[in-house]
């Protein structure tokens, strides 16, 4: 082999093992500056390539383009496409595969906290506004992908000791008079009070922002979280009587709060008969099992059906996942499938879409309650009636064409009228789009920070978070924060540690300028003692010459009453008695 060949073979070597970054978006600039920040980590082999597509179908190809390359990093651009790029952002979220991407959005501070919402209510981790600064983005990225390689950031680290309240999103997916049911990924206990920060109580409809428990399930979810729960509305808080509040007044104010409660009460009914336009069923979810990813390959973009449809490679734990989603169609795309391959990799039998995968779904499909979808199976030599046999099953029908979009669509309305028959949405309630803002909630915790920066925080959390939960805080403004492995060197002792995303140029400098202070907090304690002492000083000087006026004012006017008594004694000896002959 000579030099040339050599050099090709360790070039191709070279690519083999680099890791893959991906940018989806048109932002030429940005992604310029984003690899020349990333390749100052010189220790890491990187392969960096840009996606420019801006059709929805080929952007939603891409998906596909992913779980052939494998990338560590994926940054999706939302300035652009925003439809698409948050539809893609979520697909990825839920997609099975033994590579999990590190997903980054990417917004403008234009478009504002509106869209890093939507972004983490897509299952994002990190969401970064752009600016001309990197160091934040690049910092995350290392963290979260090429934690081996994280370095301290080298920017002021404050300090701190203070307990802060802390925001865990959570989307709203059905509202109704009397309550809303939501999905987190924050676990609550049944029968409990918790505060719960949503549009109506942000915007006044309801006066009270603490919901109490009535169910949690992880069952039937629609969206990239772990629990769907119910919460019934306070509406109005308490009535709080001043002690010694007299009877007569206090059972008077006692039905004005009454009254009151029955007032907002109403104002949700309006709200709800207002906006009951608003309300998006689709009665139908429908997974599909395809290694192909047929409905990704510049096809219309799987939300955009007239049913729900949740894309898979293929299924890892079964009854976890059938249990979680709950659809009531699946479609089996088999794959084309050599003898050899299958027992050559026992190990990842699973991920093989063939009869004995089929037969392990439908065995657990039967272990679950009064649960009976329907089945497609697509590209399969097996006729229906084979198949019924074989997997003992009636509710499925084989056939011999690859999965396509159309076949599915058709078989898709065809069931959802025969569940339309079946299932209606109860009156006054609202089935919300996901796309609303007002389907965005925040269940409140409390957390301690004990350090924090620009780029992370050191804190103790009033309940154990998992790493990868997002939450936000209001301190100093707006941020969000993503828990993360701690650097192998921490600069802070605590419980937790996490990574700050979410924030906006004027929210960065106010970060700044809180970290800053922080600094001089010492100082200023001191010269608020020296303040106190001197205004203590000061009190005690003009006190002290107080009494010595006030004791001159005294004597001065004992002086005057000694000299007036002894006036009064001179003038009366000298009165002579009067001769009255």
């Amino acid at each position: 082999m000579n030099q040339e060949q050599l050099d090709d073979e360790q070039a191709k070597t070279k690519k083999k093992d680099a890791k893959r970054v991906f940018y989806i978006g048109e932002d030429d600039g940005y992604w310029e500056e984003l690899v020349e920040g990333l390749k100052k980590y010189k220790q890491i082999n990187f392969d960096f390539q840009q996606f420019n597509e801006r059709k929805p179908e080929r952007i939603q190809a891409l998906l596909k383009k992913i779980q052939e390359e494998r990338p560590k990093v994926v940054y999706v651009d939302l300035e652009k496409n925003t439809d698409a790029m948050i539809h893609i952002l979520r697909a990825q979220l839920r997609m099975n595969s033994p590579y999990v991407p590190f997903m980054v959005a990417l917004s403008t501070y234009t478009q504002g906290e509106e869209m890093v919402k939507q972004a983490i209510m897509a299952g994002c981790k990190c969401v970064h506004m752009k600016s001309g600064e990197f160091d934040s983005i690049i910092y995350d990225t290392i963290c979260m992908s090429f934690h081996e390689a994280l370095e301290h950031h080298g920017f002021a680290m404050a300090k701190l000791d203070d307990e802060i309240k802390a925001y865990l999103p959570a989307k709203v997916s059905l509202v109704s008079p009397e309550g809303i049911k939501v999905e987190s990924n924050h676990s609550v206990i049944l029968g409990n009070d918790y505060i719960l920060n949503t549009h109506w109580s942000r915007t006044g409809v309801i006066e009270s922002n603490r919901v109490f428990v009535s169910s949690q399930t992880r069952e039937d979810l629609f969206y990239n979280f772990t629990y769907a729960q119910e919460f019934g509305f306070e509406f109005i808080p308490p009535l709080d009587l001043e002690e010694g509040t007299d009877p007569e007044e206090a059972e008077k104010l006692a039905q004005e709060h009454e009254e009151k409660g029955y007032e907002i009460e109403e104002t949700m009914y309006k709200w709800i008969s207002d906006n009951i336009k608003l309300s998006r069923p689709k009665n139908l979810k429908a997974l599909v099992i395809d290694k192909e990813l047929g409905l990704y390959n510049n096809q219309p973009l799987t939300d955009s059906y007239d049913f729900v449809v949740r894309l898979q490679p293929y299924l890892v734990k079964p009854k976890a996942e059938l249990t979680q989603l709950k659809p009531q169609m699946i479609a089996f795309n088999f794959e084309d499938l050599a003898p050899e391959d299958m027992e050559s990799s026992q190990d990842v039998a699973h991920m093989f879409n063939e009869i004995n995968t089929l037969k392990h779904l439908i065995k657990t499909i039967k272990s679950m309650t009064a649960y009976e979808p329907f089945i497609v199976a697509f590209n399969t030599t097996i006729s229906t009636e084979r198949l019924k046999e074989i997997l003992d099953y009636n509710q499925i029908i084989g056939h011999s064409v690859p999965l396509s979009a159309d076949i599915l669509v058709k078989m898709g309305n065809i069931l959802i009228q025969r569940l339309n028959e079946k299932v209606e949405t109860p009156m006054g309630q609202i089935i919300l789009d996901k796309k609303l803002p007002c389907t965005y909630a925040e269940l409140e915790t409390t957390i301690k920070i004990v350090a924090l920066s620009e780029n992370d925080v050191y804190f103790n959390p009033e309940e154990e978070l998992e790493i990868g939960t997002v939450f936000r805080i209001d301190h100093p403004s707006s941020i969000y924060i993503t828990v993360a492995e701690p650097p192998k060197r921490p600069k802070a002792d605590s419980r937790c540690f996490g990574i700050v995303h979410g924030v906006g140029e004027l929210e960065k400098k106010e970060l700044r300028r809180f970290v800053n202070s922080v600094f001089f907090r010492p100082k200023e304690a001191i010269k608020e003692k020296e303040k106190e002492h001197i205004e203590k000083l000061k009190e005690q000087f003009l006190e002290k010459t107080k009494e010595e006026e006030e004791a001159k004012l005294e004597e001065a006017r004992q002086a005057e009453e000694q000299k007036e008594s002894e006036n009064s004694q001179e003038n009366d000896g000298e009165k002579e008695p009067v001769n009255e002959e």
